[in-house]
């Protein structure tokens, strides 16, 4: 009797310790997702930033949606003054969001030195010392997101921002992009498109659905 007593006792003495340590790990899970900066790289800091000239396919590329009420789209400016850009983004599984831009506004052509001085103010600016992710350290579902890539000599270094505090920089090449980019046509917007963009939009997006549904495994939300 005393030997079962053992083993009862000390069954449920492993099995409360087991309980407890998995409630822990999922605070500190949920902590670290919540956490206002990750992936900040601090090796970044003593490895010095070589100011090259800016070569023909070192980018900068935006892309941003979410939101009540915002858009989506992707802008990338090379160093050589090209320009691709849709209303649409792309996710590294395939899943696409957005509705498309006509062909002929997809890829266009800016001043060089314009595009190579808003790639070097990036990298100048210290831009690979970004942590990767900025955000506020909790759930906003009204809130878009922002991802800016600097690639530089063929390495990218991605940063994203949901409502969080980044440096200043952050904005500033937001800022920068979206200025030297050309006007979105009007019907890349629901606030301004007609009928026949609303129905081309719509189109494209039930067969869209049914794409991303697939790769992610579910059923069509309609």
């Amino acid at each position: 009797m005393r030997i079962a007593w053992n083993i009862l006792k000390w069954t449920s003495i492993s099995l409360v310790a087991l309980i407890a340590l998995r409630i822990a790990w999922g605070f500190g899970f949920a902590e670290w997702q919540n956490r206002a900066r990750v992936g900040c790289p601090i090796l970044a800091w003593i490895t010095p930033i070589h100011h090259n000239d800016i070569g023909p396919n070192d980018s900068l590329k935006l892309t941003f949606g979410g939101g009540l009420g915002g858009g989506t789209g992707t802008i990338q400016i090379f160093g050589d003054g090209r320009l691709d850009r849709d209303s649409t983004i792309t996710y590294p599984d395939g899943v696409i969001l957005g509705c498309p831009l006509h062909e002929r506004d997809k890829h266009l052509h800016i001043d060089a030195r314009i595009a190579s001085a808003i790639v070097a103010k990036a990298r100048d600016g210290g831009f690979c010392r970004l942590c990767a992710r900025y955000r506020y350290p909790g759930i906003i579902y009204d809130a878009g997101t922002q991802t800016i890539t600097l690639t530089v000599s063929g390495k990218p270094h991605e940063v994203s921002n949901h409502a969080g505090s980044p440096p200043a920089l952050f904005r500033e090449i937001s800022d920068a992009i979206e200025a030297a980019t050309p006007e979105f046509p009007a019907y890349a917007s629901w606030r301004t498109w007609s009928h026949e963009d609303e129905a081309e939009c719509s189109a494209f997006k039930d067969r869209q659905e049914k794409i991303n549904a697939r790769i992610e495994g579910r059923a069509p939300y309609y």
